[in-house]
């Protein structure tokens, strides 16, 4: 069960570190091409950090049908998201391009940057490592299906290298170390924590920068956005708690579940968006929305599911 004080604490936190990323942006401490650079280290570096230290401080062995279980959530988790995605936007009579942008942020979620920083606070290290898991699929996914939905006939070949994402490999390390019950030395667990520990605030900097350059005017006049970003922070939740309740699972990773549904669009939607010449104003007002609107949905909604 989800502390909601805690919670509502968190929040504050991360809020406080987007606006201070707002703030440095405004007042030119930071630009875009800094703001590109933390982006960067955080994907490559502290994420992936944070992912493999969740492993290394040891006593997790006994969770071990938690993490076969997370795995397989995930796997149903995002044929879920798919099939909903589909489901909703069968009859949308909105533009094939803002249908196919509206369907990527159903489905992926901003699982890194958002996601890890209110688990680790909310449950500790080992949430991170289980959700990481749970999570897997998402960059075979967004790079499959994802550009499927975004390529209109500008087909780029997939290569390994697009799967084997920084962040699936260092799951996959964290993994082994898991089940390897492999322990070490003290000064690499502190090299990891350490760089774990600088994920979050880094991570929500960058997003403040992000949500500066937003533009509200796309916001407002894009519909089919507007309903997507309905759908994701409200709407989503609700039925992840609803269809997990009748499921064999854990309460644990049942909430993570639900937490999933409530995190706001991932920052990839956008990036393909640009890669693939399709509408990245909207997908960027989409993105904008969910994120600056989820530091109130997201406690409301886990307050009322959880």
């Amino acid at each position: 069960m989800i502390d909601i004080v805690v919670l509502l604490g968190v929040m504050a936190e991360l809020s406080a570190l987007i606006l201070l990323g707002w703030l440095l942006t405004k007042l030119r401490l930071l630009d875009a091409n800094g703001s590109s650079v933390l982006s960067t280290l955080v994907v490559h570096v502290f994420n992936p950090a944070l992912i493999i230290s969740s492993v290394l401080n040891g006593g997790l062995q006994g969770e071990s049908d938690t993490v076969i279980e997370a795995i397989v959530c995930g796997i149903l988790l995002y044929a879920l998201l798919v099939f909903i995605a589909v489901l909703f936007y069968a009859r949308s009579k909105a533009p094939a391009e803002e249908v196919s942008i509206c369907k990527m942020i159903m489905i992926f979620a901003n699982t890194a940057f958002v996601g890890y920083p209110i688990l680790r606070a909310l449950y500790g290290d080992f949430a991170v490592f289980v959700f990481s898991l749970m999570h897997l699929p998402f960059n075979v996914l967004i790079f499959t299906y994802g550009r499927a939905l975004l390529e209109k006939g500008n087909k780029k070949k997939l290569s390994v290298k697009d799967l084997l994402s920084i962040g699936t490999i260092s799951s996959i390390i964290a993994l082994i170390l898991y089940f390897g019950n492999i322990s070490l030395p003290d000064p690499c667990v502190d090299f990891f924590s350490v760089l774990g520990d600088a994920c979050v605030p880094l991570s929500m900097i960058v997003i403040g920068v992000s949500l500066s350059k937003a533009s509200w005017k796309d916001i407002i006049q894009c519909r089919s956005i507007n309903v997507a970003v309905f759908l994701r922070l409200i709407v989503l939740p609700v039925l992840l708690a609803l269809i997990t309740i009748p499921l064999p699972i854990s309460d644990f990773n049942r909430e993570l579940l639900v937490i999933s549904g409530a995190l706001p669009a991932g920052s990839m939607v956008v990036v393909l968006a640009k890669e693939y010449k399709a509408n990245d104003r909207i997908a960027s007002a989409g993105v904008f929305s969910t994120t600056i609107l989820s530091v109130i949905t997201i406690p409301l909604m886990l307050a009322l599911l959880l």
